[in-house]
């Protein structure tokens, strides 16, 4: 056993400045999660223990290592963290130093739990110094820099690159569509990937403070493990949320564009309603989530019907499921269950899983991964990695995908795809990210790179989705 010392130093709300805190810390590892809806999350900087786990059963191992460690303290100890879609570590170069799944119990965290506020440092108990000496330290700094103005850039470069080309996107639909129709599978997600070489490394800093802003109620997560790495998105789907024994998550499937007017978007909203093929894409991913919650749960009661959702820029279908945890089930427990979604994946899960891997032309990494935060306790909030972006050096890399089923279009899935690449071209690109949007949307390019002037600035609020 690892014994932790803990140290808890309330804040007044005013001094909850997470981004400021990662701001300022420079060094990794950097993390943020938060609930804007609920207000809850906050930014952790440093390591005081570390879980590195891989393979199938990866997150109840996660579990089983992290009762290793004890606490002396108030709190339950805190782990921030994630892991990539696939159980094994990202083999392509552009996920340099993201593991299969990785959790930090952070050196100091900014914490936020609806109208409290506070500050916790960890150490292990061998270590020289006392954790209330660092909360100080900390306290006073996030004090003097809680209305700090981060300087945005206002103008940046960017080539641009598509993988794969619709001509392939098309091609491998067909092969979709092809198992589909044949009954082996139900469904599966297929992604692409938006390449944007910048002349200036952009700073993650950056787009992250663009995201909080544009999408306040959003799940906002950002991994940094290494210096030369960050992933982070502004992301509508929650995998897993659990306190005190009494879990939620959700369905989200089935999606349709924003109008340009309210009559539009209340037509459009309608009509993803009433759409017979999106009503059952949605309808295959509650099935499947309810029938593997039925063995961890006491309880379960799931909405009646779908509602719609609504983010700045797409419409989601939305089923809420909620339950009772049967003892000695945690967060974590979740996660390994449910990952991958349907939402994500495809149905029935071995069969869809096999014909991503053998159609999709691009390495996910984290992308669609879950990523968030799990307590001691086994309390914790999962999200589904999406509406994120991979940044490293001169390079970011923004990721989409498309439910396909029976009866899937692929200039339309291809089209959604772009729609959902929309937050982070704007995190990074500004009052750009319309020209870059239609790129994505283009059917007319091929894989080669296209060069054009990119310039910044933070887009304005929208009302996102908890």
């Amino acid at each position: 056993m690892s014994e932790i010392l803990q140290w808890v130093e309330p804040i007044p709300l005013r001094d909850f400045a997470p981004i400021a805190m990662l701001h300022l810390a420079q060094s990794s590892p950097r993390l943020l999660f938060y609930n804007g809806r609920a207000q809850v999350g906050g930014a952790a900087i440093g390591c005081a223990a570390r879980l590195t786990v891989q393979g199938q059963a990866r997150f109840i191992h996660v579990a089983e290592a992290a009762r290793r460690f004890t606490v002396r303290g108030e709190r339950p100890l805190l782990w921030m963290g994630g892991g990539a879609f696939w159980p094994h570590p990202p083999a392509d170069a552009d996920w340099q130093g993201f593991s299969a799944t990785e959790w930090i119990l952070p050196r100091v965290v900014v914490w936020r739990d609806g109208e409290h506020a506070y500050l916790l440092v960890h150490q292990a108990t061998d270590e020289p110094g006392h954790p209330r000496d660092l909360a100080r330290t900390w306290t006073s700094r996030l004090r003097d820099v809680a209305n700090l103005a981060i300087d945005l850039p206002s103008a940046v470069h960017a080539d641009v690159h598509m993988q794969p080309p619709f001509s392939a996107w098309e091609a491998d639909l067909a092969q979709a569509l092809h198992a589909i129709r044949s009954g082996a599978i139900q469904k599966v997600v297929l992604a692409r990937q938006l390449r944007l070489t910048f002349a200036t490394p952009p700073n993650p800093i950056h787009a992250l403070q663009r995201l909080w802003e544009a999408y306040p109620t959003s799940f906002l997560f950002y991994v940094q493990l290494e210096p030369s790495h960050a992933f982070l998105g502004a992301t509508p789907e929650r995998l897993i949320a659990v306190r005190a024994r009494q879990f939620e998550t959700m369905a989200l499937a089935g999606s349709i564009r924003r109008g340009r007017n309210a009559a539009e978007d209340m037509a459009l909203a309608q009509a993803l309603l009433e759409s017979a093929k999106n009503r059952h894409e949605h309808r295959l991913v509650v099935e499947s989530i309810c029938n593997h919650l039925a063995s961890l749960s006491n309880t379960l009661e799931v909405d009646a019907s779908p509602r719609v959702m609504q983010l700045g820029n797409i419409q989601h279908l939305q089923t809420c499921i909620r339950g009772t945890l049967r003892d000695g089930q945690t967060a974590l427990h979740l996660t390994q269950l449910l990952h991958p979604t349907p939402a994500v994946g495809g149905m029935p899960q071995e069969m869809a899983l096999a014909q991503l891997a053998e159609l999709e032309r691009i390495a996910r990494g984290w992308y669609a991964g879950p990523v968030g935060w799990f307590t001691s306790e086994g309390d914790g909030e999962i999200a589904v990695a999406l509406r994120s972006a991979l940044l490293y050096g001169h390079t970011a890399i923004a990721y989409g995908g498309a439910g396909i089923v029976a009866d899937s279009d692929p200039l339309d899935e291809w089209r959604e795809t772009a729609l959902k690449m929309r937050p982070m071209l704007e995190a990074l690109c500004g009052d750009r990210a319309p020209h870059l949007l239609e790129r994505a949307m283009a059917t007319d390019h091929s894989s080669s790179p296209t060069t054009g002037a990119v310039h910044a600035h933070t887009p304005p609020q929208q009302e996102c989705c908890p």
